[in-house]
C-alpha cells in the first residue's frame, strides 16, 4: 500500500459532561484516505466471501454481518431463559467488558490467525501490508501534531477493521465446550455475553467460574484486557438464590469478584431476572415522555409545523425508541399496553386536541397510524419471517430446538409467531 494511505488524521471529540482538561475524556475520530477505503472494499468483498464459504465466523457473532442485528442475540438469549425458567432451571449470565478491544488487536496474532485459517495468500499479504507501518497525527483547529506510529489495533474508521476484529476474536467460541457442560457465548462485535443453564446453583457457578478461568487464559494469549469493574453477572430465575444474595457463591475474573447486577443493560435492553422487561419499558417510557416536549415546542401556534411533519418527527424520535427489540418486548403484553399512552399523548399534541375525552381510535383514524400493539406485533412477525427467509442461523436453531411453554412463561417464538401447543 502507498504510504499516504496509511496515515490517519485524528480529531479529538470531548465526551459529554466531562472535564475538558483530562485526556481520558476525549474520543479520537479517525479520518482515512478515501482511495484506500475503496481498495479495502474490494479486499473485504473477497475476504467475506471466503469466510462465508468456509463458515469460519461463529454463528453467535452477530456484529458487522450481513442480515444480522442486535435483536438476534436478544431473541436467542430471551428464548433460552424463558425455556429454562419454564423448566424450573436457572440461568447464569455474565456480561464481560473487554477494555479497548479494537485498539488492542495484536497485529502478529491477527496475521497468524489469518494463516491458520488458510486465508488466500494474496489477501493475507495485502492485509499484512495494510497493517504495517501505519501512522496517525492529531489535528486541533488548523494545527497538526507530528506523526506517531500505530503498533496495535485495527485501524479506526477503516472498512476492513470490523471484519478483521471478528476474525481475531472468533477463537473465544472455542471456550464454550467443557466436559459435561456447555457454555453459550454471544458476541456483537466486542460485546461479550456468556451464559449457562442448570438446576443446581452451585454447579452453575462452578461451571461459569471454570469458563471465566479459560477466558483469562484466552485474554492472556491474545493480549486482550478485561475491565473487571465493568463486568457483571445475573442469575435469571424467579427468585434470587440465597447463596448469591449472601455472597457465599461468587464469580471471579483475574482475581476480582464480579458484581451482581439484577438489571444489566445488554445491547440497549435492560434484562431483569425474570426477563419480563419491566425495567426496560420503564426507561423507554421515561425517555419518550421527555421527548414529547419536543413535539410541544414544535406545535406552538406561532411557529408550529404541519401535522404531517410533526408525525414524521414523532415516528423518528419517539416511536422508534419504543420499537427497538420488538420481538422480545411483545412477550409481555402488559408492557406493550404501558406504551399506548405515549402515542396517545403524542397524537393529541400533534392534533392540538385539548379535549379531556378523545378516543384512541379517533386519533389513529385521523392520522392513519397503527396502534402501538399492532405495530410491535407486526415488526416482530416481520423480523421472524425475514430471519427464516434469509436463513438466520441462530433463529433457525431456535426453531429446530423449540420447547413449548407450559404456560408459566411465554417465550419470544410463541409470542411473536403465535405458536400454539
Amino acid at each position: 500500500m502507498l504510504k499516504d494511505w496509511k496515515i490517519a488524521q485524528v480529531t479529538m471529540i470531548g465526551k459529554k459532561d466531562s472535564d475538558p482538561h483530562s485526556l481520558e475524556n476525549y474520543r479520537p475520530i479517525s479520518l482515512l484516505n478515501s482511495i484506500s477505503k475503496l481498495a479495502e472494499k474490494l479486499i473485504k468483498t473477497r475476504l467475506v466471501a471466503f469466510l462465508d464459504a468456509h463458515s469460519i465466523i461463529n454463528d453467535k457473532q452477530s456484529g458487522f454481518r450481513k442480515n444480522r442485528q442486535t435483536t438476534d442475540n436478544l431473541v436467542y438469549f430471551s428464548q433460552k431463559v424463558c425455556e429454562a425458567i419454564d423448566g424450573q432451571k436457572k440461568v447464569c449470565g455474565v456480561l464481560v467488558d473487554i477494555r479497548k478491544a479494537f485498539d488492542k488487536v495484536w497485529h502478529s496474532g491477527l496475521l497468524y490467525t489469518l494463516h491458520i485459517l488458510k486465508i488466500p495468500s494474496k489477501i493475507g499479504f495485502w492485509i499484512m501490508s495494510f497493517l504495517d507501518n501505519r501512522q496517525f497525527r492529531v489535528k486541533v483547529d488548523s494545527i497538526y501534531s507530528p506523526l506517531f506510529p500505530i503498533k496495535t489495533g485495527v485501524p479506526q474508521g477503516s472498512v476492513l477493521a470490523p471484519i478483521l476484529f471478528c476474525i481475531y476474536i472468533n477463537a473465544v467460541f472455542e471456550l464454550n465446550v467443557f466436559p459435561n457442560q456447555k457454555i453459550t457465548t454471544q458476541l456483537f462485535a466486542d460485546d461479550l455475553f456468556a451464559f449457562n443453564i442448570d438446576k443446581n446453583i452451585r454447579r452453575l457457578v462452578v461451571q461459569m467460574n471454570r469458563y471465566l478461568k479459560s477466558l483469562e487464559t484466552f485474554c492472556n494469549k491474545w493480549r486482550f484486557s478485561i475491565a473487571s469493574n465493568k463486568c457483571s453477572f445475573t442469575i435469571y430465575s424467579p427468585k434470587l438464590p440465597k447463596e448469591i444474595s449472601s455472597g457465599q457463591l461468587k464469580l471471579v475474573i483475574f482475581g476480582q469478584p464480579i458484581p451482581v447486577n439484577n438489571n444489566p443493560k445488554y445491547l440497549g435492553v435492560i434484562l431483569d431476572r425474570k426477563v419480563n422487561f419491566n425495567k426496560h419499558i420503564e426507561e423507554v417510557r421515561t425517555s419518550c415522555i421527555r421527548k414529547l416536549n419536543i413535539l410541544k415546542c414544535l406545535s406552538y401556534k406561532k411557529w408550529s409545523l404541519g401535522s404531517q411533519q410533526q408525525l414524521v418527527i414523532y415516528k423518528s424520535l419517539i416511536r422508534s425508541r419504543m420499537e427497538y427489540a420488538a420481538p422480545v418486548i411483545v412477550t409481555n403484553q402488559h408492557n406493550v399496553e404501558r406504551l399506548h399512552g405515549i402515542q396517545y399523548k403524542a397524537l393529541k399534541i400533534i392534533s392540538k386536541n385539548k379535549s379531556l375525552y378523545c378516543s384512541n381510535q379517533f386519533l389513529h383514524d385521523l392520522f392513519q397510524i397503527q396502534s402501538v400493539s399492532n405495530r410491535l406485533h407486526e415488526l416482530a412477525s416481520n423480523y421472524f419471517e425475514s430471519a427464516i427467509l434469509k436463513k438466520n442461523p441462530i433463529i433457525i436453531e431456535l426453531l429446530n430446538d423449540i420447547t413449548f411453554s407450559s404456560g408459566r412463561k411465554t417465550n419470544p417464538l410463541e409470542a411473536s409467531l403465535s405458536i400454539t401447543r
